[in-house]
């Protein structure tokens, strides 16, 4: 697979974070086909955080030059779908031009902050995917491409694009061949002459085998007494062969790319960005230098970089990232990656998944690799799930964890799967004669059947088993117990699904590596997502679940309720475009002691026209368990490009308050950001500064007031 593992962080709200995505873009496709492209978050999506997540395609006006009015490019605006963790979207096939596709995430969270991926974009970097037009001309061809006059070819067509694996190739000849002649056929540089069959107007060539999704050169030769016929051509595959599964086949953008002697013989091509800068958080607070007050970020002063380079050659896609952002913790994130057509090898904050059971959305520092074979692929990892530390002159344990995976294909439509995870913590800073609990040892083993049928559906069913001893168990005695998962699926692209999912744990199951499963509880979950119309998605999912582990303290006899819904829409309206979303959530947990309720309703518009957006976003929120609040919010984003590709401004305000049932304010919360860039012919420059505020009235000492002040400097490659 020609493709990339791209992990980046970007600018959160003050929920004290950075959202850590990780996207795999395509190197390399073909033009006038559409691009499948996800991005999942490390640690599991809380999609109440996200209030928009949009694909941006960022493309030359209509003509090809930037020579517009005002000279700026055009933005095309895609919502992407949230399913199972992720967002997923499509790039449509109008947009994948010759030389380059170029685009970016931008999200909106809940506070009214918006990030964008990679950092910095649209101004400071995109993703990139080299696109090659074979119907262009034969400057679009391998070198060598030529094609003799008195051949004509009929099958595939030079530069055409294929949808199947086993194409029937044919040409022309006039004028027509004398006796004696010889003929042979080559196809990616593997001798077919077995299989040619030559006349004296005619030669046709039945493969033996299919063909790989890709660029194909064929290349076809006579000799006769008088002279000599050569015709060598390009088309592109854009099946899967028969022993794909049906999913890869309908996504064929994430499927591997063999574009044989295009990449070959190619020189290492890489693209990126990297910025150098400094930051610093400052704080207010009612009670000087209290420990006590809660502050949204730690107060520092500390250099920051960011740096990423991603491309390939010689058939090998590379990566290379590595950030380290003191607002957010004072960590360095980083990835190096390498992949072939056979081959998987990552190592750094590795984002690895299995199955439900043993290990699924989860992150850490460690090294991954994956051998794709003939029937399947086999995939390893090892990792530190978390880092030791002492808190209160407690020893906090670091957690690794070992895994390995094989799957196994049958045909088309089937296959099985078997996955280990084994999880174990380390002491961490105190002496092992000094520990209040015994290390956790979690073994993990689970099977997944699946089958497909009807192109659209499937039915996967997974077993798991544990085994633990350790710190979540009282004692020093191990434990056993089962989880079951049963799913219904229907898929026709990644706007349109369903999935009816069952599952079941017993009391004393236990994976350390999924955050999926909860012990003793059984339920049944519909996900689902549609398309209703151009530029309307809608999405959700929606579950009930009961316990039957009484230590939970959740009532035995009732069951718990989880729903999740959300729309959006973008649209073209005027000069501009319009970006529209809204959102509703409910939870309803039966406590032994009382109910807890939540509701939550969310909704906002985005404008663009021209060098100007604007943003409006507002939420609602309640709680009822043994008291009763709510809260309100609001925000607002302006954005004006000055001079376009060069100086951009952004301006944006958020409000929340919150109130007890009896109508008593509880706090109320103001943020305020300015940022500014300035892009200039080798270097950009980056000015953010933000103001959070909070006014605490039932606890004042609580109150505090908060700077932060960012600067970079950086250059593109």
């Amino acid at each position: 697979m020609l493709a990339i593992f791209l992990l980046v962080a970007g600018a959160s709200s003050a929920r004290g974070g950075a959202i850590a995505l990780h996207h795999t873009p395509e190197q390399v496709v073909a033009a006038w086909t559409s691009i499948y492209v996800e991005w999942t978050v490390s640690g599991g999506l809380s999609l109440d955080q996200i209030s928009t997540a949009d694909l941006v395609i960022v493309s030359l006006p209509a003509g090809g030059s930037d020579d517009s009015s005002d000279g700026a490019r055009v933005e095309r605006t895609i919502p992407l779908v949230p399913v199972r963790g992720g967002l997923q979207g499509e790039i449509p096939a109008e947009f994948v031009r010759s030389p380059t596709v170029e685009y970016f995430l931008r999200i909106l969270d809940a506070e009214g902050v918006e990030s964008t991926f990679p950092s910095g974009a649209p101004e400071l970097g995109l993703y990139r995917t080299a696109v090659f037009d074979l119907s262009a001309g034969s400057d679009r061809l391998p070198p060598d491409s030529s094609i003799d006059s008195t051949v004509e070819i009929l099958s595939p067509l030079p530069g055409e694009v294929v949808h199947t694996a086993t194409p029937e190739i044919a040409g022309l000849i006039d004028p027509p061949l004398e006796a004696p002649w010889e003929a042979f056929f080559v196809l990616d540089g593997q001798d077919l002459t077995p299989s040619l069959e030559t006349e004296k107007h005619l030669f046709v060539v039945t493969l033996p085998d299919s063909l790989e999704r890709g660029i194909h050169t064929a290349t076809f030769v006579t000799l006769t007494p008088s002279r000599s016929v050569e015709a060598t051509w390009a088309f592109f595959v854009h099946e899967r062969s028969d022993a794909a599964t049906d999913s890869e086949s309908r996504w064929p953008e994430k499927t591997d790319l063999d574009f044989g002697n295009w990449l070959h013989e190619g020189p290492l091509e890489l693209h990126g960005r990297v910025e150098f800068g400094w930051a610093v958080v400052a704080a207010e607070t009612t009670a000087v230098e209290s420990l006590d007050v809660y502050l949204p970020y730690e107060e520092t002063s500390k250099p920051s970089f960011d740096f990423y380079a991603a491309g390939g050659g010689g058939g090998i896609s590379i990566l290379a990232m590595a950030q380290f952002d003191p607002v957010y913790d004072e960590c360095t994130h980083w990835l190096v990656s390498a992949e072939g057509r056979r081959y998987r090898l990552e190592a750094g904050e590795v984002f690895p998944e299995f199955t439900s059971t043993t290990l699924e959305w989860t992150s850490g520092l460690g090294v991954q690799g994956e051998l794709k074979h003939e029937s399947g692929h086999t995939r390893v990892v090892a990792m530190r799930m978390s880092e030791a530390d002492t808190i209160g002159g407690l020893g906090i344990y670091s957690r690794f964890a070992l895994g390995a995976l094989e799957r196994l294909e049958w045909g088309e439509h089937s296959s099985f799967t078997l996955s280990y995870l084994h999880a174990y913590d380390r002491e961490g800073s105190i002496e092992e004669e000094l520990h209040l609990v015994e290390p956790l040892r979690n073994h993990v083993l689970a099977s997944v059947a699946r089958v497909e049928f009807r192109h659209e559906g499937a039915v996967e069913v997974e077993l798991g088993r544990s085994e633990t001893s350790g710190d979540i168990l009282d004692g020093d005695s191990s434990v056993g117990g089962s989880a079951v998962r049963a799913e219904l699926g229907w898929v026709r692209d990644h706007s349109n699904r369903a999935t009816l999912r069952y599952v079941q744990s017993g009391s004393d199951f236990y994976s350390a590596g999924s955050l999926g499963y909860d012990p003793g509880e059984r339920g049944l979950e519909l996900e689902c997502a549609r398309s209703v119309g151009d530029g309307v998605k809608l999405s959700g999912s929606g579950g009930i679940f009961r316990t039957n582990d009484p230590d939970r303290g959740i009532a035995l006899d009732r069951s718990t309720v989880r729903f999740y819904g959300r729309a959006d829409m973008a649209k073209d309206m005027g000069e501009g475009s319009i970006r529209g979303y809204g959102i509703v959530r409910y939870d309803l947990i039966p406590y032994d002691a009382y109910d807890y309720r939540y509701s939550y309703a969310a909704g906002g518009a985005t404008y663009r026209i021209s060098r100007a957006t604007a943003t409006l976003s507002l939420s609602w929120s309640r709680t009822d368990s043994d008291g009763r609040s709510h809260t309100v919010g609001a925000g607002g984003d302006v954005r004006l490009t000055v001079i376009p590709g060069r100086l951009s401004v952004r301006g944006s305000a958020r409000w929340t308050a919150g109130e007890h049932d009896d109508g008593d304010m509880d706090y109320e919360r103001v943020s305020y950001a300015l940022v500014t860039k300035w892009t200039g012919v080798e270097r950009d420059v980056r000015v953010e500064y933000r103001y959070l505020s909070k006014q605490d009235m039932a606890t004042p000492d609580q109150s505090y007031g908060e700077h932060v002040l960012r600067l970079g400097v950086g250059a593109s490659f």
